[in-house]
């Protein structure tokens, strides 16, 4: 299996559509976050989420450093204890710099 191909395929097929639901958003809608729960992000947070939470897993993948250290690691944190509070996340701050 080529790897380079393989990911080249889901990137042109993935990114379309995400670019597709982006567009479908206003300005306005960058500061929706649901009603109800707790952590959540703004859409405007999600969006440079999207954009920029690739690195850190390709990196992982390219070159099998998780970038972890290993006393984290050992002391198996659960995932919501990883998470920052949501309001402390970058946030775009328009659809064309997320886009």
């Amino acid at each position: 299996m080529n790897w380079t191909s393989l990911l080249h395929r889901e990137i042109d097929a993935l990114y379309p559509c995400t670019v597709r639901l982006i567009d479908l958003l206003d300005q306005k809608d960058l500061q929706w976050k649901p009603s109800t729960g707790t952590n959540w992000m703004t859409t405007a947070q999600l969006l440079m989420h999207l954009s920029t939470a690739c690195g850190v897993p390709m990196k992982d993948f390219v070159t099998g450093d998780s970038g972890i250290p290993e006393d984290l690691a050992a002391n198996q944190l659960t995932f919501d204890e990883m998470l920052p509070p949501a309001e402390h996340m970058p946030a775009a701050q328009s659809i064309p710099e997320a886009l």
